[in-house]
């Protein structure tokens, strides 16, 4: 029996193990598996999580390093631009006292000039302020009326278009006076215009007798200044610049008026010399022909006092010998080079095209006497002709001189020409002279500059 009972126990503990097992499996998979998984699932959950936290919170890191870096390269930037504006501050603040010092220079000497010019202005005549006067209201109505009359206008331009010309011919010369007598005319009626619109704004103000008698005192003193009459004194102030190839408004519109009167007087001295020069020519050919018919009958009388034979009388018969100029061009061109080289200037070399086209000239002012050609161009058209260039070109011409050294002196003697043999723009010239036995002045000499 107890052996009985003794299997039945260990059967029984057998089978309460094995349900304990069963139990213990049983629990394991459907309670604590699970849940180990679930527990597994949200671990990894988590460090996934905390990862991805990780690399967002590494990735802010990173960018604000980088902020923070660029922040310290412009806070250098700014701590840089800073040392150097605070620099170029200082060397404004120093260029600002050295400005205020030339300023108080520039301001004490124009306050010198102007009291130079007030002394200037006191010292001048009644004369003299009249003549400066003038030129100022001439060049103030010339330039309302070039600003406000296209034919005062177009006709300016023209004049100024002839007067910086060289020269000019005698057509050209009677078209700049008509041209000038028609803005002379523009002027007085643009005057008169003035005067009237100041009477009818006047008589509009009812402006009392004293105050009209004023106004018109004024304007007949403006009208004196402004007149086509230039005082004598208006010459003084702008002699110099009669000479002048172009006229401007600072010289004064005036000139123009006195420029006529010049051209009328060069064109009387002209005139004068063309009359010199032929009657010298006659005197000469007389001379000539006294001489040439005292020879025949010295030799007619002669021949028939000796009866054929000399021993009666002397004979001869008169012989003109034109000059020989062969050498005459280059003797003009030492001349030029030794009047230059006791002014301190350098000499003037020639060339075959220069020689030539001055020879072409020579033979054109033997039939016309001008800086204008025989067609009627210029004279320095002749220059295209031979195939010169220049920059810069004068002519000298002369006739009836016999050798280079007569020529020489009256070139020297004259302005004009001395200006253009002294002229250190020039670097080129070229010599041609001709000889024209029958008639004529004679020799007719040229020369052409050129830089």
């Amino acid at each position: 029996m107890k052996r009985g009972f003794f299997i039945f126990t260990t059967i029984f503990l057998f089978i309460l193990l094995g349900g304990c097992v069963g139990f213990g499996y049983w629990y394991n998979e459907t309670r604590i598996k699970p849940a180990i998984a679930e527990q597994e699932s949200r671990y990894e959950s988590l460090v996934e999580k905390s990862e991805s936290e990780y690399g967002k919170l590494l990735n802010d890191y990173n960018e604000l390093a980088k902020q923070d870096e660029s922040l310290k390269t412009e806070l250098e930037e700014l701590k840089a631009d800073h040392e150097d504006t605070v620099e170029s501050l200082r060397e404004t603040a120093g260029k600002l006292k050295e400005s205020e010092a030339t300023i108080k220079e520039y301001n004490d000497s124009i306050t010198a000039k102007n009291k130079a010019e007030e002394d200037r202005v006191k010292a001048l005549s009644e004369e003299e302020r009249a003549a400066e006067d003038f030129i100022r209201d001439y060049n103030a109505l010339v330039k309302t009326l070039r600003e406000s009359n296209e034919e005062f206008e177009s006709l300016y331009v023209a004049m100024t278009g002839y007067l910086q010309k060289e020269t000019i011919t005698s057509e050209e010369r009677t078209e700049l006076i008509k041209k000038y007598e028609r803005m002379t005319e523009i002027m007085e009626e643009y005057k008169k215009k003035l005067a009237e619109e100041q009477q009818s704004e006047e008589s509009k103000e009812g402006s009392s007798d004293s105050d009209k008698e004023q106004s018109t005192d004024k304007k007949e003193s403006a009208d004196k200044k402004t007149s086509a009459d230039v005082p004598a004194s208006v010459y003084e102030i702008v002699k110099d610049t009669t000479d002048e190839t172009s006229i401007d408004n600072e010289t004064g519109f005036a000139v123009l008026g006195l420029y006529e009167t010049q051209l009328k007087i060069r064109d009387d001295e002209l005139e004068a010399e063309r009359k010199a020069l032929e009657a010298k020519k006659k005197a000469e050919a007389k001379k000539k022909a006294a001489a040439r018919k005292k020879a025949q009958q010295q030799q007619s009388q002669g021949s028939n006092a000796g009866g054929g034979n000399s021993s009666g009388g002397e004979n001869y018969t008169y012989t003109y010998t034109p000059p020989d100029i062969s050498g005459y061009a280059d003797r003009v061109v030492s001349l030029v080079n030794e009047q230059r080289a006791a002014n301190g200037l350098g000499a003037l070399s020639t060339t075959a095209e220069l020689n030539a086209a001055a020879a072409k000239r020579a033979e054109e002012i033997a039939s016309v006497f001008s800086h204008t050609r025989p067609n009627g161009s210029s004279c320095f058209t002749v220059m295209g002709e031979y195939g010169i260039t220049y920059m810069a070109a004068g002519e000298n011409i002369a006739a009836g001189q016999q050798d280079p050294e007569a020529v020489m002196n009256a070139w020297m003697n004259s302005e004009g020409h001395r200006n253009n043999i002294l002229g250190s723009n020039f670097g080129h010239m070229g010599v041609g002279c001709v000889l024209v036995s029958d008639g004529g002045y004679g020799i007719y000499w040229v020369q052409l500059f050129t830089d």
